[in-house]
This record gives C-alpha cells, sequence and structure tokens, in this order.
C-alpha cells in the first residue's frame, strides 16, 4: 500500500503548471489592487511563488469584497438623498444577495468577507452598515490604510482552508495544517 507522501508526489508530476493556473492568472490580472493596500505590497513582487500568490490572491479577493459593500451603500445613500425609506432588513437582505457568490471566511458564526479588517469590522459592514455612510467609518472607503491587519495573523491557517482559495484541508497537528 502507498503512503500519503508516495501519493501526493505521483498526483503532483500529473498537475498542469501553477503559471497556468486560474489562481495565476487571477493574480496576474488583478495584481495592480496591491498597490491600494501598502501593508500587502510585497505580494505584488512575488514571481510565481505559489504560496504568496494565494496570499495575494485573498488580499486582492478581500479588496474586492470591500467594493462589493461600498457599492451597494452607495446604492443605499442615493435611495435616502431620494427621500425614499429603506429599512435596516431590506438593506441586509440586498447586501446578502449581492455577497451570495462572494469568498468569505466563516469565524465563529459569523462570515468575514474582508479578513484585512477587524472582525468587528466585518461585524460592521454586515450587521450594521449604515454606519458606513457617517464619519468615522464613511473614510474607510478611501482612506482604511490604518485599519488594515495582518489577516494570516489573525485568522492563521483557517483563512487557507475558506473560499478564499480552493486549498482543501488534509489534516492538522500541533498547529501545523497540511493542504
Amino acid at each position: 500500500m502507498k503512503t500519503l507522501y508516495e501519493i501526493l508526489v505521483k498526483k503532483q508530476k500529473k498537475r498542469s503548471p501553477f503559471v497556468r493556473s486560474e489562481e495565476y492568472l487571477f493574480f496576474l490580472e488583478n495584481r495592480g489592487i496591491l498597490s491600494k493596500i501598502p501593508r500587502f505590497l510585497f505580494l505584488d513582487d512575488t514571481q510565481e511563488d505559489e504560496f504568496d500568490v494565494m496570499r495575494a490572491n485573498i488580499i486582492i479577493h478581500s479588496y474586492l469584497n470591500k467594493v462589493e459593500f461600498e457599492e451597494e451603500m452607495v446604492n443605499f445613500e442615493n435611495y435616502i438623498k431620494a427621500g425614499e425609506n429603506i429599512d435596516h432588513v431590506k438593506l441586509l437582505q440586498a447586501l446578502r444577495e449581492r455577497m451570495v457568490d462572494k469568498p468569505y471566511l466563516k469565524d465563529d458564526k459569523e462570515k468575514i468577507y474582508i479578513p484585512f479588517f477587524s472582525r468587528a469590522l466585518n461585524v460592521l459592514y454586515l450587521r450594521e452598515p449604515e454606519k458606513l455612510l457617517e464619519t468615522p467609518y464613511s473614510n474607510l472607503k478611501e482612506d482604511f490604510a490604518d485599519s488594515v491587519i495582518d489577516c494570516f495573523d489573525s485568522y492563521g491557517a483557517e483563512i487557507f482552508n475558506s473560499n478564499f482559495t480552493r486549498l482543501v484541508k488534509i489534516d492538522e497537528r500541533d498547529h501545523i495544517t497540511a493542504f
């Protein structure tokens, strides 16, 4: 009987080069987004390092999620300016519908759509999005660099076990996780 290592080595030989993968192509198309997040700009310089590309893609997807939330809030703000009443429940439903196919990390019972923001800010985006129209939260749209956290440190290996990546968790022992 073959060991897991032998099976993985055999499968690795059959896989196509990483530079032709969807993950790498997504990175190449969107790496410019990293310039908007100075803390993670170092990931823009990666040259075919699979792990760094995956980390960069998590940040890029997070930023794209942030933009989705903010675009929905612009729509909400336009309704307010037009004098229409929008209730909180309808706003939350509209956000859920907009984010239904977006990547997220499950943290306890909360979905984290923007892992480079704290849990508290993610809860604000999900549960109290109206606050994003008021100062100081309205500043997060353009000036958010001071609010960026190291999501890889904060969420650990679980961020790689989310649908931000295509990795499959194999095993975890003594704070070491294999994907």
